[in-house]
C-alpha cells in the first residue's frame, strides 16, 4: 500500500468515526448531561448537523496524526495506539473549540455535571481513537 493510499484510508476511517463517535454520540452526550441538569435546552436540527458534521470533519482532519504514532505491523499495540492517538485528538479540539465558544465569566453549573462532562468526553475522544485505529486495521487488510 503506497502512503497516499494509506493517508486516505486513515482519512475515511477519521471521517466514519468522526461521524459516529464525535457527531452523533457527541450530540447524545450533550443531550444527556442537559437532561441531567434539569434545565430546558434548545435543541434544532440545524444545531445537531452542524455538530455531526464538525465531528466528521474533526475526524478526517485530524486522521492523519495517526501515521505519527505508526500502527503498521504490530496489533498487539492497536490499543495504546487508539487511546494514545485520541487523547492526541482531545486537545488540540479542547483548545480549538474552547476559544470559539465565546464563553465568559466563571462557571456556573452543578459540580456533578462538570465531573460528568469532563469524563464523558475524553471518553468520546478515547473511543474515537481507538474506532480510527481499529476501522483503518480492518480496511487496509482487505
Amino acid at each position: 500500500m503506497t502512503r497516499k493510499d494509506r493517508l486516505w484510508l486513515v482519512g475515511r476511517a477519521g471521517f466514519v468515526s468522526g461521524l459516529i463517535v464525535l457527531g452523533v454520540g457527541g450530540r447524545v452526550a450533550m443531550r444527556v448531561l442537559a437532561f441531567l441538569t434539569l434545565e430546558e435546552s434548545n435543541v434544532t436540527l440545524f444545531g445537531t448537523l452542524g455538530i455531526i458534521a464538525a465531528g466528521a470533519a474533526w475526524g478526517f482532519l485530524t486522521a492523519p496524526g495517526l501515521l505519527l504514532l505508526g500502527t503498521e505491523g504490530d496489533p498487539k499495540r492497536s490499543g495504546s495506539v487508539g487511546v494514545l492517538f485520541g487523547l492526541f485528538v482531545l486537545v488540540p479540539a479542547t483548545l480549538l473549540f474552547g476559544a470559539f465558544s465565546g464563553f465568559e465569566g466563571p462557571i456556573v453549573a452543578p459540580r456533578s455535571f462538570i465531573v460528568a462532562s469532563s469524563v464523558v468526553f475524553p471518553a468520546l475522544f478515547v473511543v474515537h481513537g481507538l474506532l480510527v485505529v481499529r476501522l483503518e486495521a480492518r480496511w487496509s487488510a482487505s
